[in-house]
């Protein structure tokens, strides 16, 4: 990430050339670190974040770890609908956390890092003490703190994260600015916010009404407490908060992807025990939600297509050059802006 901003940095000093010199530092700096905001906001807009409900659970007894997600934006946008979504992190043995509304990559890698790390140092005991804010060394609550209180993330208001570790708990995260304007267009007020337990958690965004993420959560609660798996409570919870209304953008389909992934403690991250996405077409009268939990009684696995038009993946490298497109747009502006501000100064000939 580094790299990056050093030649974002070298690209707007030759962008703005001569110009630049007739400023002073101060100002230099302030539009450089505009400009750099500016990318990365373009590039955070472009990427998948649409209004979703999500779910994480661990279950200390059987070590697994799981997630289960829906939502009516296209599902190819989030990775491929036969592997785990890009913005989960799910690391078996350890935790899950998954990453809404403006998500970076980046950020979701760095959890896996962090659920790895404290896992291995939560083994052996060397972590078991508390931090400085009081919170346990190793739990939930501390390791989403250590990516929402990073300096160097912009966006972070802009974010929302749910996470779940067996070393200690569950934690969320919503943005002040996540969901701040829900879809028009739809008759009503859409609500992001989240709900935790002491090893669950539910967070939504931008869905129907706080019934959402309230119904996702005590549906995996009730259906735990009957016994039922860790992947059935999620899928039982996930189908509650579609049964509340889900993403509003759908209206009384809810959703058109559903997606879960369930790892035991021996599973690679990349293949867990289980693995499934249901996917349907807009307007088709289909619920994913439900095929994929019919698909779940069913012993079924992967990618449950039950639309009629094959999903379509917009490759990563499209979706920065976008961003960076519409950056090096505005950032033309801004010269043109500046020419006139702070070009060579004309002498006014008098007649």
């Amino acid at each position: 990430m580094k790299d990056t901003h050093r030649l974002l940095h070298r690209a707007v000093l030759s962008l703005l050339g001569h110009r630049l010199q007739r400023c002073s530092p101060v100002r230099v700096r302030a539009l450089v670190t505009g400009a750099l905001t500016l990318v990365l906001l373009c590039t955070a807009l472009a990427a998948p974040g649409a209004a979703t409900w999500s779910l994480v659970a661990v279950d200390p007894e059987t070590g697994e770890v799981g997630v289960a997600m829906a939502g009516c934006g296209p599902v190819a946008t989030l990775g491929s609908p036969d592997a785990v979504l890009d913005p989960i992190a799910l690391v078996p043995g350890r935790g899950v956390a998954v990453a809404q509304a403006a998500v970076d990559p980046d950020r979701v890698a760095q959890l896996a890092e962090l659920l790895e790390e404290t896992a291995i140092a939560a083994s052996d005991g060397s972590d078991a003490g508390a931090g400085a804010s009081g919170v346990p060394a190793g739990s939930a609550p501390q390791l989403l703190a250590r990516i929402t209180e990073q300096s160097d993330d912009a966006l972070v208001a802009n974010r929302q994260y749910a996470l779940a570790a067996l070393a200690g708990g569950a934690a969320v995260y919503t943005g002040g600015e996540v969901g701040v304007a829900g879809p028009a267009d739809v008759g009503v007020d859409a609500y992001s916010g989240s709900r935790s337990s002491d090893r669950a958690a539910a967070v939504g965004v931008l869905v129907v009404d706080k019934a959402v993420v309230d119904d996702a959560l005590a549906g995996y609660l009730a259906a735990r407490d009957e016994g039922q798996s860790l992947a059935r409570g999620l899928a039982r919870g996930l189908l509650a908060g579609s049964e509340a209304g889900g993403d509003p953008d759908c209206r009384e389909q809810t959703a058109l992807y559903a997606h879960l992934a369930v790892a035991s403690p021996g599973d690679g991250g990349s293949n867990p025990t289980t693995l499934l996405t249901a996917t349907v077409d807009e307007d088709d009268g289909q619920n994913p939600v439900a095929l994929l939990v019919s698909g779940l009684d069913e012993g079924e696995r992967g990618w449950l297509d039950a639309g009629r038009r094959p999903a379509r993946r917009l490759s990563r490298p499209l979706v920065l050059a976008i961003g960076v497109a519409m950056a090096l747009a505005a950032m033309v502006i801004i010269r043109h802006g500046m020419g006139y501000r702070f070009g060579r100064r004309t002498t006014r000939v008098r007649p």
